[in-house]
């Protein structure tokens, strides 16, 4: 209500509200890209054999040389020198190869490629020394031999063998040894003893069942079941035979004897018993203050026997099951404290003569 110039009051109608629609927006919206799945065997091989990368590696890659499926099926050929371990290193260790061989592929050199492939898988010290990757070396001596299997015309380059095999690592003290030997846990006792008196490998022990154990004769016997398919005939001590007596009592024969336990390590997942078996005897060792691992215990047998049992190469050879006996001359090096006793005795033995 409103009053004009003559007094009186006017009633004023509202204007009505026009509403302004929005013009409508299209939302834009994004295409989904399906990215490719990246996948490989298993990191935990590859971590192994050339370290970790920081990216998957994909299957379907593939080098002009050597395509994936050709290395595969190279490696089917030649799977009696293999153990499933091996080949899935390999195959993963293949598309390793092949990355750096990508990444330089403006070198023509394939010696040179091949040493660069063992040099960045390797560990450099702090003097600058690179120590090499037996593994990585095993990938690239597959990776031309798959090569010369496709009867191409390249030659497998020469790669001198500066690797880890000129120092292995044993326990040098014989009272350390004893200890394992006769751990309070059970666990660690009677592994420790089979890795080291018979020499069994990790996965070979790993894969023992209580069939394969002969008390009475303190024997192991499996078939195929050693490095390469190979069978395997080992021997233990009368004690060790004591102390297998009391653990089998709790298995079946067709059931895995040694594999780890969650009671004995809870924090390691029981799908992979190996690296289980490796976790705890890291552990051990620890706490002994050395470097403790299944091979340790293997070494430790090689080197004993060398040290106070015999000198002749191919017994030690036959014992550690090598397949080349240069593999066996790894322990023919002495150590610092034996050329020490040696040189008193030889010295001492001069000033008592005068």
């Amino acid at each position: 209500m409103i009053i004009n110039n003559q007094g009186e009051e006017e009633s004023i109608e509202a204007e009505p509200i026009i509403q302004i629609e929005e013009p409508m927006v299209e939302q834009v919206v994004e295409p989904v890209i399906n990215k490719p799945v990246t996948k490989h065997k298993n990191p935990k091989y590859g971590r192994r054999c050339t370290g970790r990368p920081k990216k998957d590696v994909v299957d379907s890659i593939n080098d002009p040389l050597v395509t994936a499926d050709n290395f595969k099926m190279y490696l089917d050929s030649v799977s009696d020198k293999l153990n499933s371990l091996s080949s899935k290193q390999y195959l993963y260790g293949y598309g390793r190869f092949v990355e750096l061989r990508n990444q330089y592929s403006d070198v023509n050199d394939e010696e040179r490629l091949a040493k660069l492939f063992l040099i960045k898988s390797g560990k450099t010290n702090k003097k600058g020394k690179t120590k090499i990757n037996p593994n990585a070396a095993g990938i690239i001596k597959h990776f031309y031999n798959c090569f010369k299997h496709l009867e191409k015309p390249l030659e497998k380059p020469i790669i001198s063998k500066t690797s880890t095999r000129d120092k292995i690592k044993f326990i040098e003290d014989m009272k350390t040894l004893n200890l394992l030997l006769n751990h309070h846990n059970k666990y660690i006792r009677i592994v420790c003893r089979m890795l080291y008196e018979p020499g069994l490998r990790r996965s070979e022990l790993i894969n023992l069942k209580k069939k394969h154990i002969d008390l009475e004769e303190c024997n192991v016997f499996a078939k195929e079941l050693g490095k390469g398919g190979k069978d395997i005939n080992v021997f233990f001590s009368k004690k060790t035979s004591i102390y297998l007596k009391e653990w089998l009592i709790k298995y079946d024969n067709d059931e895995y004897i040694f594999r780890p336990k969650a009671k004995q390590n809870p924090g390691v997942p029981l799908e992979q018993p190996e690296h289980a078996l490796w976790s705890i005897l890291v552990e051990e060792g620890k706490k002994l203050g050395i470097d403790l691992t299944p091979h340790v215990l293997r070494h430790c047998l090689g080197h004993n026997l060398r040290l106070y049992h015999t000198q002749d190469l191919e017994q030690i050879r036959a014992v550690m099951r090598h397949e080349d006996i240069e593999t066996t001359q790894i322990y023919t090096k002495s150590t610092k404290e034996e050329i020490r006793t040696v040189m008193d005795k030889f010295l001492n033995k001069g000033e008592n003569n005068e």
